[in-house]
């Protein structure tokens, strides 16, 4: 069973025996867990991986996870996305940068521990709602980028965006969750969500049309600014995979 956006074939298998291998899971997955509503499924990893109470069941739900991002088709997004924030990754790339602390500190790269940490905080506050996708013109991204060559190279108006995130205060916040939107508006240089697409906001191309469909994302502060482009993983086990890059290390 497949789907249109999910499939073994959009994963570089690293053996002839892969592609079967991911099929099958794929097709369990969706045969015991997809009922036709992708939120509904994702919505109900979410809530596993949000309690702290059915951490034995993490280990399976990720697994799930990873079949579904090596099944998923790469392609161009355009405007107001639904986020749903369903899980923290220990990345390779994350766990080399805390170890490089000291030994005592690389516990803080444990899925578990973090995860456990998340959960205790804001894992079910709606801090954060979701992201849109822009366009964006060569002269800002090669602004915002400093002239990059590698960015420059594989800039395409038709699949290059510029995106931003929403954000929201909790409803009835403790202490802690309560200093989220203050912190990430500071550190992120978060502005008040756009009332009309004449307003400038963060460079990017701001249509009507998406601003009509923002309508119906309950947000107040938006950024986290990032370009956005067609390109390979950089996660070593998703091999090469093709998927639609967010770069925030530019903006």
């Amino acid at each position: 069973m497949t789907t249109k956006y999910l499939s073994s074939n959009n994963f570089p298998a690293a053996s002839s025996a892969s592609p079967d291998t991911l099929a099958a899971e794929l097709e369990t997955l969706l045969s015991s867990d997809f009922t036709g509503d992708m939120y509904a499924l994702l919505a109900g990893y979410q809530r596993i991986l949000a309690d702290n109470r059915q951490r034995h069941q993490w280990s399976a739900v990720h697994k799930k996870l990873e079949t579904l991002f090596k099944c998923g088709k790469a392609i161009p997004l355009d405007g107001p996305m639904i986020g749903i924030p369903v899980s923290i990754r220990d990345s390779d790339y994350f766990q080399d940068t805390v170890q490089h602390f000291g030994k005592e500190r690389s516990k803080i790269a444990s899925i578990e521990w973090m995860a456990t940490a998340w959960n205790m905080t804001f894992a079910d506050t709606g801090l954060w709602m979701g992201k849109t996708f822009e366009p964006v013109s060569r002269e800002v991204a090669a602004d915002k980028t400093g002239n990059n060559a590698g960015i420059l190279a594989h800039y395409d108006q038709k699949t290059t965006r510029i995106g931003r995130n929403y954000f929201r205060e909790p409803a009835q916040p403790d202490i802690i969750q309560g200093l989220g939107l203050p912190v990430l508006t500071s550190l992120w240089n978060l502005k008040p969500r756009p009332k009309s697409a004449a307003k400038k906001l963060f460079d990017g191309l701001l249509l009507e049309e998406n601003l009509a469909k923002e309508v119906n994302i309950p947000y107040s502060m938006t950024g986290g600014i990032f370009l956005a482009s067609p390109g390979k993983s950089v996660v070593p086990e998703m091999n090469g995979k093709e998927v639609y890059q967010l770069n925030y290390r530019w903006p």
